[in-house]
């Protein structure tokens, strides 16, 4: 998988590494949504992972949701 990004000139590395954890959250979820759709995990399985997931970028991020 590659994946480009277009750096505004002058942005500061934090906000760079903000916008790659983003783009890495929403290529997380995608991937965990397309083998839920697939049939390789259950509606429960699907559910604890994506729970999994935000619990991690909420970490990331210093989210308290």
């Amino acid at each position: 998988l590659e994946v480009e990004f277009d750096v505004p000139d002058g942005l500061a590395p934090r906000q760079l590494t903000r916008e790659i954890l983003e783009e890495k959250e929403n290529l997380d979820k995608a991937a965990l949504t397309a083998e839920y759709l697939r049939g390789a995990l259950t509606q429960e399985e699907f559910a604890k992972e994506r729970g999994v997931l935000a619990d991690r970028y909420a970490k990331a991020f210093g989210r308290s949701d």
